[in-house]
């Protein structure tokens, strides 16, 4: 991993591709993909659908989180 690789994929690589997480059979490790994995969805807007949840949704997600974008705009929605 390079110095200067953004946090995320450094920690993602300290988990994934170390013996820590690493796992034969896992997706995260081995750039694998099958029928269930998240790919299905790259083509479908994520939130466009978001306002018709009527069941409580738990949003968490970390002060630093590269994701945190995508539980506030889920919030606003």
């Amino acid at each position: 991993m390079p110095d200067d690789a953004p946090d995320m994929f450094k920690q993602y690589y300290d988990y994934y591709k170390t013996e820590r997480g690493y796992h034969p059979r896992s997706l995260n490790s081995n750039n694998g993909r099958n029928l269930t994995s998240q790919l299905v969805f790259l083509n479908t807007p994520q939130l466009a659908y978001a306002d018709e949840i009527d069941r409580p949704v738990l949003l968490v997600h970390g002060e630093k989180a590269h994701s945190r974008y995508f539980s506030e705009y889920a919030f606003e929605k």
